[in-house]
């Protein structure tokens, strides 16, 4: 194309009259079809350049369909030799937001961890409404529970164990505690010894546990309700699985029968 073809070209409009007046035609009798007048939000010559537009992928893909293939089997390729890179891009930038973020992470885990050991639990005090208040007494809190002989003992004699072997075994996951120098361990039955061991509790803790489940038990027997799972979940203060296990142990022996109840009630 020569210089004053292609000089020419660009000024010569994209749409001519004859198109044009197609378009104001077609708007005319949509008009006069509808009967009522019609907002038109787009010129009728931007209406021309979207209904000319049309796909010519299925033209390109049948007359070639060959080279279709191959090109995007090309691109697949192409895409998957850079998958790698895209990822080490992405692994070393997850690197360094971490280097970035993660000693204050670091330190706020700290600092829950330090909060959760020196955790304190406050003991109001016993004062008169018109009294001054004494300041309470603060003492660092405890999950132990091993003063069983604050408590009174209600649970069966061991002599009902004497001759049973493996009657109090039950199945727990994690490597049973040693009670070989447990100084309480002479309170116990060589089964109840194996039961605390395989429940990781030490003699004091068990033992605590033990007189806890047969109280509420005869708490439950003196209002005539079933002394379920549940009710020894609620009396213990250990984990409510190891709980269960020792209840679990304690029924299967006929610990939990009345006929162990009645002589305290």
């Amino acid at each position: 194309m020569s210089k004053a073809a292609s000089a020419q070209s660009m000024h010569d409009p994209i749409h001519t009259n004859k198109n044009l007046n197609y378009w104001h035609n077609l708007k005319a009798n949509t008009k006069a079809r509808s009967g009522r007048t019609t907002t038109v939000l787009v010129a009728s010559v931007d209406h021309a350049c979207t209904l000319r537009f049309r796909s010519r992928i299925m033209k390109h893909f049948t007359a070639d369909r060959k080279g279709w293939l191959r090109r995007n089997r090309a691109l697949l390729e192409s895409d998957r030799r850079a998958r790698p890179k895209r990822d080490q891009v992405m692994a070393k930038s997850n690197m360094a937001d971490w280097n970035k973020h993660g000693a204050v992470v670091e330190q706020r885990m700290r600092e829950v961890a330090r909060q959760v050991q020196t955790s304190t639990e406050v003991t109001l005090c016993s004062c008169d409404l018109g009294s001054v208040a004494e300041p309470c007494q603060i003492r660092p809190a405890s999950r132990e529970d091993k003063d069983f002989t604050a408590l009174p003992d209600y649970s069966p004699s061991l002599n009902t164990l004497s001759h049973r072997t493996n009657c109090l075994k039950v199945d727990w996951n994690g490597r049973p505690l040693v009670l070989g120098d447990d100084p309480h361990g002479y309170l116990l039955h060589p089964e109840e010894v194996t039961l605390a061991s395989t429940l990781r509790l030490d003699c004091a803790t068990y033992l605590t546990s033990k007189r806890r489940i047969f109280q509420r038990r005869l708490e439950c027997l003196r209002i005539g309700k079933e002394f379920r799972k549940t009710d020894a979940q609620k009396a213990c203060k250990i984990d409510v699985n190891k709980a269960s296990k020792m209840w679990t142990a304690f029924k299967t022996v006929g610990w939990l029968d009345e006929s162990f109840m009645r002589q305290f009630l």
